[in-house]
């Protein structure tokens, strides 16, 4: 899988899901979340669900977790993912509403 960037923006408190090919094996999966603006001091949460993304309804309804380390960080960071999810996002709250980040997401398995 080709590394994956999901972003927040000012006014854009949640990024777009990335489904995850839980048919990897090993399913290890690097992130790595960057700050890139801090005004209103915001905070973000890389979040993941165990909900298929392409049943009915898709996300919408989907229970989303907070990664074990990657949650109220206010600075950049990285972490992984060792266990099968089925999607990943990032979660913008905190602060003012202000600021933005990104999650560079990196999946082993055959490059295509």
């Amino acid at each position: 899988m080709r590394p994956v960037t999901l972003s927040t923006a000012v006014g854009a408190l949640a990024s777009a899901p990335c489904p995850m090919d839980i048919y990897q094996n090993p399913f290890n999966v690097g992130l790595g979340l960057i700050v890139v603006d801090s005004t209103g001091a915001p905070t973000f949460t890389v979040e993941h669900t165990f909900d298929d993304p392409y049943q009915s309804g898709g996300l919408a309804s989907a229970t989303w977790f907070n990664h074990a380390s990657i949650a109220g960080q206010a600075t950049s960071t990285d972490g992984n993912y060792q266990f099968a999810v089925r999607a990943i996002r990032l979660v913008q709250s905190g602060g003012t509403g202000a600021g933005a980040g990104k999650l560079i997401i990196n999946q082993s398995g055959i490059a295509s």
